[in-house]
């Protein structure tokens, strides 16, 4: 499967398999969206992405929060995917004009460059910000926190405030 050690991609590496049994890690940009991001929001402004793949279920219900919320015009869609060498590839036609704002042939550079000494596991999906060119989050349920959380033309939010808990 491969993996990023010391910030360098190792085809034969592999840490989720131990002691004989499978091990998912936790996810390592697992914060929060801040909300001074969320508020700050505007339709078009190609700073922030969501990056996935279509075999994914953890990018499926980030997919969806997505679309639910009316968000597109907000926050660009990446779908990762193609020939699975070194990770997860991405689509350099889909790449080239905007949010991540780099050139990048697999998503483990984007990993590497928000830590560029990161070993682990390179997963989607991520919320990236292209303007600092870091991973803001991998883990899906506070992505889709987030994205609830966002101020949209639906005005409504999949979490009522008092069930937030």
């Amino acid at each position: 499967m491969g993996m990023l050690v010391d910030g360098r991609w190792e085809d034969d590496a592999d840490n989720i398999i131990k002691d004989g049994a499978f091990k998912r890690d936790l996810s390592t940009f697992d914060r929060d969206i801040p909300a001074k991001i969320l508020e700050g929001l505007t339709p078009g402004n190609g700073r922030y992405a969501i990056i996935a793949s279509k075999s994914c279920p953890w990018s499926h219900r980030v997919m969806l929060v997505r679309a639910v919320k009316g968000l597109a015009s907000y926050i660009d869609l990446k779908i990762a995917g193609g020939p699975r060498v070194e990770g997860y590839a991405v689509d350099q036609n889909d790449y080239a004009d905007d949010t991540l704002a780099q050139p990048v042939d697999h998503l483990h550079q984007l990993y590497t460059s928000s830590n560029p000494n990161y070993t682990g596991r390179v997963t989607i999906p991520v919320f990236w910000d292209g303007a600092n060119g870091e991973i803001l989050s991998n883990d899906s349920a506070k992505i889709m926190r987030g994205l609830d959380r966002v101020p949209n033309p639906l005005d409504y939010t999949l979490v009522p405030d008092h069930l937030r808990g």
